[in-house]
């Protein structure tokens, strides 16, 4: 089909007609999809049927149907960079967010950890303290058990020691009384023998 042998109005016809399938398809995706997917798509399709219009506008010697499809897809590519620069910020945030929860997972390990660490270093001093409380309790029974024992030994001995000197006194007593008595017996025994004489 020669274009440049048909009327303007004939062939704005035919792009209208051209454009229609790609409008309506434009018009489904946007009611019945979202997110980035039907952006890209609906970047694509602005693409093409810009290029389309600037192609069309050469061939027409139109001008402003050259700039609209120009401007059409500048704005179709910058949409397709912009969301391009999405995903790879939503890959980049979710990366992010991935190494932020290892992160985070890794001070909680580490956190759990030391924590896990202090509990059995406490334990282990508790665990010495008591056992160096009960080594001085019984090296302290030991002491008093033996002060006791040396106590006991000095009492044992003391009362030994007093029981001698009673027996001691006690025989003492018993010999001063001997030995008063034997005088008591001399003494009369003399005064005796001294009344004998006067009476001779």
């Amino acid at each position: 089909m020669d274009l440049f042998a048909l009327p303007k109005a004939a062939i704005r016809t035919q792009v209208a007609l051209l454009k229609a399938p790609v409008n309506i398809y434009s018009s489904i995706t946007r009611q019945d999809e979202g997110g980035e997917a039907a952006d890209t798509r609906r970047s694509a399709l602005d693409g093409i049927v810009g290029s389309a219009k600037e192609i069309l506008g050469a061939a027409l010697d139109n001008d402003r149907l050259v700039e609209e499809g120009r401007i059409q897809r500048t704005r179709a590519e910058r949409l397709s960079e912009a969301a391009t620069n999405e995903t790879i910020a939503k890959a980049e945030r979710k990366q992010a967010q991935s190494e932020f929860l290892k992160r985070q997972q890794k001070v909680q390990a580490e956190r759990q950890a030391a924590e896990e660490q202090r509990r059995r270093e406490e334990a282990e001093i508790e665990r010495q303290r008591e056992e160096e409380e009960r080594r001085v309790r019984a090296q302290a029974a030991q002491k008093e058990q033996a002060v006791n024992q040396k106590a006991a030994a000095r009492r044992t001995a003391v009362a030994k020691e007093q029981a001698a000197v009673t027996r001691q006194r006690a025989q003492g007593k018993k010999i001063a009384a001997r030995t008063k008595s034997a005088a008591n017996a001399k003494r009369a025994e003399a005064d005796r023998l001294e009344r004998l004489a006067k009476q001779a």
